[in-house]
């Protein structure tokens, strides 16, 4: 087996890169990042790992560095890539930086925008692919160069259980395609008691960090079973995250059926603090429509929170062998059942425990890097050829 000597995730969307890379580290892997600057504040590792004063940030998508340093040391394995134009007289320069930090690896792990500048990349490498397929057949100039990067690389590494028929309908080598779960930090997210100071005096407390997209998450979905819920029991809360195209779409129908009182809502915020909120939740609920899930529904289930979402059992069942224990619903008469039942604490308890159990034993950092590196080896093995 020809070892991996060096191996470098090149950009970091949702902290997914980040998240690997500690897990490879952990393994003894000889693994690094490189992060794009600017970049929107949740796609870098001071939004996962540190102390961030949220009024310090500014704009979210190109954040203050200093706020986001103020109680975070930058490891010596994460490289920033200044990508502002404002630093390059020309694009040529600006690229040919990010080359020159690509070259004392053996291998590429590329994730978005990485699969643009592909072309320039005289490493073998890897896409790392979170959903970017579900828009890679639109027509605009950068997608165009990002399907030049895909159909060029040695594996692609998809996440979404819900996406391996896509590739397979725009033409990609089946052969070439490699699942991998998302990573977790399981000893982050864990189970334990919140430290927000917030009114318990409810029946059900619902919390829904999603991003507001109604044709992608399903948020209406569950703000109307939320309101049927309240004819039974009136006290329930709902904690909803602020941000999203849709967001004043479903701030206007939380309006229009008169659930003002028991609805809040809670602003974008670093992964320290979710955290707090997934342990003080009584529940939380993500999306209603792919039937596949993101870091939202593992993050909550590490933290031993039940979650109500819907899931497409075929999926899991082929790429995980197990369905997780998640409370799947799709319609608002479905949801609004789930939460009834949710009303249950020691029915809440047993939900929770077992999906702790499920992603312990699917997406722990260094379960998910040891796929990754069975993949790889792989790579490097047949260039060696």
């Amino acid at each position: 087996m020809v070892p991996v000597v060096r191996v470098v995730h090149a950009f970091n969307m949702a902290n997914d890169a980040y998240m690997v890379t500690k897990g490879l580290r952990r393994l003894g892997v000889d693994a690094e990042l490189i992060i794009e600057k600017p970049s929107h504040v949740a796609s870098l590792p001071q939004w996962e790992d540190a102390e961030i004063d949220l009024g310090k940030v500014g704009d979210p998508y190109n954040p203050d560095w200093d706020g986001l340093n103020e109680h975070w040391s930058t490891p010596d394995w994460i490289h920033v890539w200044e990508a502002s134009r404002s630093w390059y007289p020309s694009r040529m320069l600006r690229w040919a930086n990010l080359l020159r930090m690509l070259e004392p690896y053996d291998l590429v792990v590329g994730h978005v925008p990485f699969a643009k500048c592909a072309i320039l990349c005289r490493k073998p490498y890897v896409i790392y692919d979170a959903g970017w397929i579900r828009y890679l057949k639109m027509k605009r100039r950068g997608y165009r160069l990002g399907r030049w990067g895909y159909r060029h690389a040695s594996r692609i590494i998809f996440t979404n259980v819900d996406t391996y028929e896509m590739f397979l309908q725009q033409g990609y080598d089946p052969e070439r395609l490699e699942f991998s779960p998302f990573a977790i930090d399981t000893d982050q997210y864990s189970p334990g008691r919140s430290h927000l100071s917030l009114s318990r005096d409810h029946d059900l407390m619902v919390f829904s960090p999603t991003r507001h997209e109604w044709q992608e998450k399903g948020n209406d979905r569950l703000i109307k079973a939320f309101s049927s819920l309240l004819r039974t029991s009136p006290a329930a809360s709902l904690v909803m995250v602020e941000w999203g195209s849709d967001l004043l779409r479903s701030k206007n129908l939380v309006t229009s059926l008169g659930i003002e009182k028991n609805v809040s809502w809670a602003p974008l915020m670093n992964k320290k603090r979710l955290i707090e909120w997934y342990r003080l939740a009584d529940v939380v609920a993500d999306q209603f429509v792919l039937g596949a899930y993101g870091t939202t529904a593992p993050e909550a289930m590490s933290c031993a929170k039940p979650v109500l979402m819907y899931v497409e059992d075929q999926y899991f069942q082929r790429w995980h062998g197990s369905l997780p224990p998640i409370l799947s619903a799709r319609s608002v008469d479905e949801i609004h059942q789930m939460l009834e039942k949710l009303n249950d604490p020691a029915f809440r308890s047993e939900v929770g425990r077992r999906g702790r159990d499920w992603v312990l034993e699917h997406h722990r950092l260094v379960t998910v890097a040891q796929t990754q590196l069975r993949i790889y080896h792989e790579v490097l093995e047949e260039i060696s050829r």
